[in-house]
């Protein structure tokens, strides 16, 4: 997941087409992010806050996100302290072990 550093979150929307019921995953950052970079991140449902949550180097978050009736998912992530920012050609961070539940046909 990629890190905005110029003062706007960057933002990765992914099409769940109403497939998916719950989001599963690790959020954390990456070896190569700056030491003491703090990062907020937002997980929205179709234009609604489903969960946000604060990231730092060390202390990784687990995120467990009710996706029912979601069709369109995004995540936003921005650096607090964006000075810290350094180039990089990877993103900071990263939704570890992410698993989607799909919807039960029942």
């Amino acid at each position: 997941m990629w890190v905005g550093c110029s003062g706007e979150p960057a933002t990765t929307t992914y099409h769940l087409s109403h497939k998916y019921n719950r989001l599963q995953a690790t959020a954390g950052l990456q070896p190569h992010t700056p030491e003491q970079l703090n990062v907020n991140v937002t997980i929205s449902g179709d234009n609604r806050t489903l969960e946000q949550f604060a990231l730092t180097k060390q202390n990784p978050v687990p995120v467990d996100v009710n996706l029912n009736g979601v069709d369109s998912l995004v995540v936003a992530a921005i650096a607090v302290n964006n000075q810290l920012c350094g180039s990089s050609g990877t993103p900071y961070g990263a939704l570890g072990n992410a698993e989607l539940t799909e919807v039960s046909g029942g």
